[in-house]
């Protein structure tokens, strides 16, 4: 899984607009049966020429045979024995090691049966990607640092990986060919959807949402006076998310208002628009997933558009991520 941009909103103040579905004769919708069907397929055992075939690590190298056996005391961490995946993003393996001079990791898969993929990845320490904890501080010479938490190793997914269950085996080696213990951990694949009642079209209510911060600032008038304003008492904002029973997601977010006037502010010391609007207007198209074990929510962007002519929009093929471990309540 790539590093994704985070939205930092959630589904807090919206209205839902449900629509009507006829129920079978044990009482499901058919949204609901569909949300079922999704979620069975998760417990699908993934077969050894898929994962073969679509999964890979970048900046590693594949070998022939099985890893080396473990031969001695490297010390070595993983965060999680289980795990959750996204089709087309893949995951991200996180551990830890008091070990300084850690050369690389050795990854064998597993299919769903428990057989191993023909060859194992040899991931080197340059391909780990750091994982920082806490908030910058300044450090030597002014810089900003964080601390480092660990590593982690970007696995990826190709299209043709369909939800389901495989396992893995990992272990660290350093330069000195000492291999660590071996670690397994199995990997479910989610199923785009996955919950029928998140399906239909939902708006933010404007007034209750906290959306965005308000856009406070200070005018310094000619007079020597200073003028507080709020820009947000001009401009309308409006969007809508709708999440599909086939686990596609789209939303529009339309953002209009009045230009500040900046001198004739000044100048007066009061609060002057100009005469002309603004309009930005933007769509982004993706998937969804719900974790039914947690009710947690990931939604995950592959393209985004303006709708305002402002520019060609843009494709994520490796996925933006936009909602991520949200707890709901529906």
């Amino acid at each position: 899984m790539k590093n994704f941009s985070v939205i930092s909103v959630f589904l807090l103040s919206i209205i839902f607009f449900f629509t009507s579905c006829d129920k079978d004769e044990n009482g499901l919708s058919e949204t609901q049966i569909t949300a079922n069907q999704q979620n069975a397929l998760e417990d699908r055992k993934i077969p050894a020429s898929e994962l073969e075939n679509n999964v890979g690590i970048d900046g590693a190298t594949t070998i022939k045979g099985t890893a080396p056996a473990p031969n001695g005391s490297l010390d070595f961490n993983i965060a999680t024995n289980q795990q959750k995946s996204q089709q087309k993003i893949g995951f991200n393996i996180e551990f830890s090691s008091t070990d300084n001079n850690v050369a690389g990791a050795y990854i064998q898969l597993f299919d769903g049966e428990g057989n191993k993929v023909d060859g194992y990845f040899d991931v080197p320490a340059s391909a780990f990607n750091q994982r920082l904890k806490g908030k910058k501080d300044k450090g030597a010479f002014g810089q900003r640092t964080q601390n480092h938490e660990g590593d982690y190793i970007d696995v990826d997914f190709g299209g043709g990986l369909a939800p389901g269950q495989f396992c893995y085996e990992i272990c660290l080696y350093d330069a000195d060919n000492n291999v660590s213990s071996i670690v397994e951990v199995c990997v479910e694949v989610e199923a785009w959807g996955g919950n029928a009642d998140l399906v239909g079209t939902w708006v933010f209510n404007e007034e209750a949402s906290s959306l965005y911060e308000d856009d406070f600032g200070t005018i310094y008038c000619n007079s020597g006076e200073m003028l507080d304003y709020n820009y947000n008492n001009e401009k309308n904002e409006i969007l809508n998310l709708k999440f599909t029973s086939n686990g596609n997601y789209e939303d529009e977010y339309k953002d209009s208002g009045l230009y500040l006037d900046y001198g004739a502010s000044q100048e007066n010391c009061e609060i002057i628009y100009q005469d002309e609007e603004y309009v930005y207007h933007t769509a982004t198209f993706g998937n969804w997933t719900f974790d039914e074990s947690t009710n947690e929510l990931m939604v995950i962007a592959f393209e985004h558009k303006d709708l305002d002519g402002s520019s060609d929009g843009e494709l994520l093929p490796e996925g933006d991520l936009y909602f991520d471990n949200g707890k709901i309540n529906i």
